[in-house]
């Protein structure tokens, strides 16, 4: 069971997280955090999922790690909600 599985590392990672999220029966809703880095570099770097962005072309790694850096940024300024 997936929904397990987001549960279980969640409560593993807790400590390093903020304790704003949202639990569904089909997905954990959270901020972004630093260590996203590889899964979101994964995604914006796969044609057949930008395609259906706003990005519309493939990211590099440097600048899915700019994009991470500025959301973190901007997320800093609403902490701690």
């Amino acid at each position: 069971m997936k929904n397990k599985f987001y549960r279980e590392n969640y409560e593993r990672e807790r400590h390093l997280e903020s304790d704003s999220y949202i639990f569904s029966d089909r997905c954990l809703l959270r901020r972004l955090n630093a260590s996203d880095l590889e899964n979101m570099e994964e995604l914006e770097a796969d044609p057949q999922v930008v395609k259906f962005t706003s990005m519309r072309v493939p990211q590099t790694r440097a600048q899915s790690e700019a994009r991470l850096k500025t959301r973190l940024e901007q997320e800093a300024k609403f902490s701690p909600l």
